[in-house]
């Protein structure tokens, strides 16, 4: 199954996250792991993603791949990206330099992304109590000691109970969505 990461609904969403908590910088881990739990609330409960990245198990807990890769990549920050127009790195912090909208993210979604925030605000100012209390509460995480590992959608699911049937459709549906991509891409 794949699926084209939706740079500009990253983005918005990120923007939202570092609005909720009051500040304009956080450190990459943090803000990626938000972001990993908003598109994770998002498959479970609508079988969809909002960011549409994909997803990789690291020893400090779950990432965004392309997130992480503008994050951290000096090689990503070369042409034209939405990210880096709003968010830049500063070492461990990223910092969100203006506001990219959020006409992307439904009404539905932003208020998943506040719900999520709501839930784990307590952990913003560690990243590493952050990983650690994800690797003691997600069943997907298997604890993966160097390098990374996928984290697929069916693994997600999965490991939530989702039953069989209804993670099979999850994935006919996403399948669908991503071929239509291929042919209607983003102007």
């Amino acid at each position: 199954m794949k699926h084209q990461f939706d740079e500009m609904r990253a983005t918005q969403a990120a923007a939202r996250i570092f609005r909720l908590a009051g500040r304009p910088r956080l450190n990459y881990m943090v803000l990626i792991k938000f972001l990993y739990l908003v598109d994770r609330e998002a498959l479970l409960r609508w079988g969809r993603l909002v960011t549409y990245d994909d997803h990789f198990e690291m020893k400090l807990g779950p990432i965004l791949s392309n997130i992480h890769d503008l994050i951290t990549d000096p090689s990503a920050a070369e042409g034209r990206h939405f990210w880096r127009q709003f968010i830049v790195t500063d070492k461990y912090d990223v910092e969100l330099l203006g506001d990219p909208g959020n006409d992307d993210l439904s009404e539905a979604e932003e208020e998943l992304i506040d719900e999520v925030f709501r839930k784990y605000q307590h952990l913003k100012d560690d990243p590493f109590e952050f990983a650690d209390a994800l690797h003691r509460t997600l069943p997907e995480l298997t604890g993966i000691q160097e390098g990374r590992a996928p984290l697929e959608i069916t693994q997600i699911l999965a490991a939530a109970k989702i039953p069989a049937g209804v993670i099979s459709a999850i994935e006919d549906d996403l399948d669908a969505a991503g071929a239509v991509e291929i042919f209607l891409p983003r102007p």
